[in-house]
């Protein structure tokens, strides 16, 4: 195995268990702080976190390369994105981390059937095994 194929998987691994991790922390958050001020104060840190990267690159020009119809779409995204941690925030509040962990994974195996419908793409006999298997 390669060492870059190695670093990957051990970066999987690491990720999976920082993802795993956030729903216990989340749910203690949630003691102390409603939903929608824990999504707030998160994703505020998060903001001054990133805004350095972005302004000290200047190789990019990345707000000069922003059209409207991405700052649309961007927004959109947004927009559902913070429906969806609201949603999972709720959960959390009412049952345990580890079940709110698993429905929230359950939603990778939504995006072949909406692929089905909408793009009329097809999926493996093995894809839909493992879908009703979950």
């Amino acid at each position: 195995m390669s060492q870059n194929r190695f670093v990957a998987q051990v970066g999987l691994v690491l990720t999976t268990l920082a993802w795993g991790a956030t729903f216990v922390l989340v749910k203690d958050s949630l003691e102390y702080a409603k939903p929608f001020t824990f999504i707030f104060f998160r994703f505020i840190i998060a903001t001054i976190a990133i805004l350095p990267f972005i302004f000290l690159n200047k190789k990019r020009n990345f707000f000069n390369r922003i059209n409207n119809s991405e700052i649309g779409f961007g927004l959109i995204c947004g927009l559902l994105l913070f429906i969806g941690y609201a949603f999972q925030n709720f959960g959390l509040e009412i049952t345990i981390p580890s079940k709110s962990a698993f429905i929230t994974s359950i939603s990778v195996l939504i995006v072949p059937i909406i692929l089905v419908f909408y793009k009329n793409e097809i999926t493996t006999p093995r894809l839909w095994i493992s879908i009703l298997i979950v």
